[in-house]
Order: C-alpha cells, then structure tokens, then sequence
C-alpha cells in the first residue's frame, strides 16, 4: 500500500497546487467538489494513512491511546462518508452544470443551489460524527491489537444511530451515485445526437466525464462495503462480518486512487503533471565522468 500512498500524496499535492493557484480552474464551479476531496484525501493521506501502515507492519496501533482512535474514526468514518455524500451530491448537480446552467448566472443563485448544499454538506457530516464519536453518550473501547481499534464506535450499537449512519451516510448516496451517473450518461449520449454546436458538445463531454471518473471509483468500491453493513443490521451477521474486513481494508484504495482519477479528468493539469513527471525522471540520470576510463556512468539517486 505504501507504493500507492507516495504517488497519490504528490499527486494530491500537485492537484491542489495547480487547482488553487490558477485562477480560472478555482472558479469553476465544476471543479469545487473535486477540491474539497482533495483536501479530505491529504487529511486521510497525511494523517490516518501512516497509522494504517504502521498497523500493518506491526499489527498494533500505535501510539496506543485513546485520542489516536478516535482520531482514527473520525478521518476513516468523518472523511470517508463525507467523500461519498459530496460525490452523491455532485451527480446530481452534474446534471444543472451540463444541461441547467442557466440557473447558475447570477450570484444569488450560484449561492443557493451551488455553495449552499456544499456548506450544508460539511457542517451536517462534522456535526454528526464530532457528536457520535467524540461526545457520545456511551463509552468507548479501544482494541489496539485490531485494525482502526477494532472499528467499533460505541454509537454503532445503538440501533437509530447505527442504521442512520449505514442508510443516510453511505446506501443512500451510495445508490445516488449509480442512479445519478447512469442517467446522466444516457443524456449526454442523447444529447449528442441533437446538438449541432461541436464545442457544445464538447463541453458536455468534459463535465460528464469528470463527474463519471470520481463516480465510478466510489460507487463500485463503496457498494460492496455498504451492502454488506446493510445486510448486518438487517440481522444477518454471520457472513458478513466474515467478508466485512475484505471490503474494509479495499475500502482504502478509494481515496488513495481518488487523485489519479482526478488527474486523468483534467486534462490541461494532466498535461503539466506529464511534463513534470518526464522532466523528473530525466534528472535522475546525471552524467558523471571517471577519471579512469573516461567513460560517462549514469547514477541513480539514492532512495
């Protein structure tokens, strides 16, 4: 995982670099969801991924405090279902960028159906999880021999909370997520046998294909995991615990590949991280002269 983990931190670096700093792609409003990803995929990056590694090397989480779990299921359940919700919620404004953009002139606006939901989303999945988890009515415990703790917040055994969390946080804007995406492709393959403008069209494409990349990677890595959560709180437990840890643990590659996605549905970013990354590998090998035999040796740098 860590060979993973490197590539996506720079990726992510990059990504936020370029999105922030040029003014015209920090205006589009196409682009702000994909933004507030990234910067949720560099907390997961820089913050719960190392504890995961360590984990897995040692089979211990360490340090092994409290604090440390809690942070844990804050970033793995905060982050991660606060991913999903946003991706559920950019499907379906997919489809007023693309086909509805009209509504979005003026400032008014762009504030309601634009800024408005993305706050909205924000502040309901920080409220939620700071209150289930870090001021729960109930008590904790930590397994420190268990990955993330043994992955069990005390609210999870209160039924309306627990089916709250699974329904709300992850079904539903896991099933959003296929519905939106679908019908969105089918318009756009319709709308493409009607329109005649060539940089319509291409626009329409760009939008889609952006939304469809990012979707495609939640919904079939998402899907499994909130099924089978799904499937537990329904009272059929015995198999799906038996296959929860393997969803869990591919659960991480959502958004360690979430930036390579991304990177691939931008192609003017695409373009510079190319040039970057070509330029890069072309210093590696510098020239060096022995003295000797007058011959050129290329060394490579030291990992």
């Amino acid at each position: 995982m860590l060979i993973i983990e490197i590539p996506s931190l720079l990726c992510t670096l990059f990504l936020l670099y370029y999105l922030f700093s040029d003014r015209t792609l920090r205006l589009a409003l196409h682009n702000h969801v994909i933004m507030i990803l990234l910067v949720l995929t560099l907390v997961y990056e820089l913050i719960a991924m190392p504890l995961y590694l360590n984990y897995f090397r040692t089979a211990t989480i360490w340090p092994s405090l409290p604090g440390i779990c809690l942070m844990m299921w804050m970033i793995g359940f905060g982050c991660y279902n606060t991913c999903t919700i946003l991706v559920a919620w950019a499907s379906i404004e997919r489809h007023i960028l693309v086909f509805y953009h009209r509504l979005l002139t003026t400032r008014i606006q762009r504030i309601f159906i634009h800024y408005l939901p993305l706050v909205a989303i924000l502040t309901y999945t920080t409220v939620f999880y700071v209150k289930v988890i870090l001021f729960s009515n109930c008590e904790n415990r930590f397994n420190y021999s268990l990955e993330l703790c043994g992955a069990n917040p005390c609210y999870q055994t209160d039924p309306f909370l627990a089916m709250w969390d699974v329904l709300l946080n992850g079904v539903i804007p896991t099933f959003v997520i296929g519905l939106f995406s679908l019908i969105l492709l089918r318009r756009v393959i319709q709308q493409k046998r009607t329109v005649g403008c060539r940089l319509e069209w291409k626009r329409y494409r760009k939008l889609t294909l952006q939304l469809l990349s990012v979707a495609s990677l939640h919904f079939f890595f998402d899907f499994p995991l909130t099924l089978v959560r799904f499937v537990q709180l329904t009272g059929h437990r015995g198999w799906a615990i038996e296959i929860e840890s393997v969803f869990f643990f591919t659960s991480y590659f959502v958004l360690l590949l979430q930036p390579f996605v991304t990177l691939n549905s931008i192609p003017n970013i695409g373009k510079k991280f190319k040039k970057l990354m070509s330029r890069q590998r072309r210093s590696t090998a510098i020239p060096l002269t022995n003295t000797k035999t007058n011959r050129r040796v290329a060394i490579a740098p030291i990992a």
